[in-house]
C-alpha cells in the first residue's frame, strides 16, 4: 500500500519480499495485491519488465491496482501487510495497521516493537517475517492487537508521557533567543 510517488515509500521492496517468500512457500500466497502501482504497471517499461521477471506475476497471483481507502482496503482484501520505508520511519499507517490487528511485516525502526519488524532493505528477513505472519499470526490474532494497542499508547494525544516530552520541546522552542 505505498504511495509509489518516489523512493522513501516505493512497493519494490515489499513486492520483492513477497516474491522471495512465494518461491520458498508458493502454497501460502494466494494473491499479492499491489496498491497505487496501476498507471506504473501499465506506463513505465522498467517496471512492467522487472515485475515480468518475477513468479508471482508470471504465474498470475499478483495483481496492480488503483488508490483506495485504507480502512476499507484492509477490511476486504488484506491477511498481511508488506511495507519498506526510507527515511521516514514512522507513519500513521504503520499504527493503523497495527491497531487494527493486521500483520504489518516493515522496515521502520522507529517503531521496531510493532508488527513484524525486519532490518533495512533485508529483503530475506522481510521474507521471513511473512512466514512468520503466515504460520503464527491467527492463532495469537487478539493478543497480537491487544500489544500493538499497548505499544501504539506511547503515540496518543492522552498519553502523560509523549504530552509531557512535547510541552518541554515546545517550551524550549519558545524560550530561545530571537537571532
Amino acid at each position: 500500500m505505498e504511495p509509489n510517488i518516489n523512493v522513501v515509500k516505493f512497493c519494490l521492496y515489499p513486492v520483492l519480499i513477497a516474491e522471495l517468500a512465494y518461491r520458498a512457500r508458493p502454497d501460502a500466497i494466494a494473491l499479492l495485491q499491489v496498491t497505487n502501482a496501476e498507471r506504473l504497471a501499465r506506463e513505465n517499461m522498467e517496471f512492467i519488465t522487472l515485475m515480468n521477471q518475477l513468479d508471482l506475476v508470471r504465474e498470475h497471483k499478483a495483481v496492480f491496482l488503483g488508490r483506495h481507502e485504507t480502512p476499507v482496503f484492509l477490511a476486504l482484501n488484506t491477511d498481511i501487510v508488506v511495507s519498506h520505508q526510507g527515511e521516514n520511519p514512522l507513519n500513521y499507517f504503520y499504527l493503523e495497521t497495527c491497531w487494527q490487528g493486521y500483520p504489518l511485516v516493515h522496515n521502520a525502526h522507529l517503531c521496531a516493537d510493532l508488527g513484524y519488524y525486519y532490518e533495512g532493505n533485508d529483503v530475506a528477513g522481510g521474507s521471513a517475517r511473512v512466514l512468520e505472519a503466515i504460520d503464527t499470526h491467527d492463532a495469537n490474532a487478539a493478543d497480537y492487537r491487544a500489544r500493538q494497542r499497548g505499544l501504539i499508547d506511547r503515540y496518543l494525544p492522552g498519553n502523560a508521557a509523549a504530552t509531557e516530552l512535547y510541552n518541554t520541546l515546545l517550551l524550549g522552542l519558545m524560550q530561545r533567543p530571537a537571532r
